[in-house]
């Protein structure tokens, strides 16, 4: 079969072609270029922020699987428990003073624990963990997600875990957990003791270890 090279074209097809090819270049520069600056300036830092886009702490908060909450109770309950934490002795050693801590309704992400082929085993998610890697790690350290309590007993049995790593960032070689998810109950929203407990073990101030199963829960189980 013989071949047809640009040059045995007419030139108005072969200006076509170019253009077309210029402006796809064009897009795909002004999606990648600035993605690549944004991560290239992002790093991992000392304290419980863990990187340099961040200049406060901020959670966000949204209900998932059908949960009934009112959020801005919720985001006023979450604003109430971190207004607690920081009298916490690691609060200011940890870098959580510099700004003042705030709390959004809308998380940027869905649930890692509720992506497909994802489990908690022994208190520990398994799947995919590409899914959670991110060019860019979100503003926010804490993604905090309400769901009905029978669905949080399917996602981490009889226990009061509710942890698990959001997004993971790289670089160079080294990759971390940058993002948490919480994943309440709205009863346990309410809970002022529990919700501080689980904020200070998602933020860091606290050794996150996760209760035996038939430890005492917020709802009395």
């Amino acid at each position: 079969m013989k071949r047809i090279g640009m040059r045995c074209l007419p030139w108005q097809l072969r200006t076509g072609i170019l253009l077309v090819l210029i402006l796809a270049i064009g897009v795909l520069a002004r999606e990648l270029v600035p993605r690549m600056l944004r991560a290239q300036s992002v790093h991992f830092t000392d304290g419980l922020l863990l990187t340099t886009n961040r200049d406060r702490l901020a959670l966000c908060v949204e209900p998932v699987a059908a949960a009934t909450v009112d959020l801005e109770v919720a985001r006023q309950r979450m604003d109430a428990a971190l207004a607690t934490l920081t009298q916490h002795p690691h609060w200011r050693p940890a870098g959580l003073a510099q700004n003042a801590p705030v709390v959004e309704i809308g998380c940027p992400g869905k649930p890692y624990l509720l992506e497909p082929g994802v489990s908690v085993k022994g208190g520990k998610p398994t799947g995919d963990p590409v899914v959670q890697r991110v060019d860019v790690p979100s503003r926010f350290r804490v993604f905090v997600y309400i769901l009905p309590e029978p669905e949080l007993a399917r996602i981490f049995g009889d226990t009061s875990i509710r942890r698990a790593p959001q997004e993971m960032f790289c670089e160079g070689d080294s990759c971390a957990e940058v993002t948490t998810g919480l994943y309440l109950s709205p009863r346990e929203v309410h809970d002022a003791q529990f919700l501080s407990d689980q904020l200070a073990k998602a933020i860091g101030l606290e050794l996150a270890v996760p209760l035996d199963p038939g430890s005492p829960r917020p709802d009395g189980g």
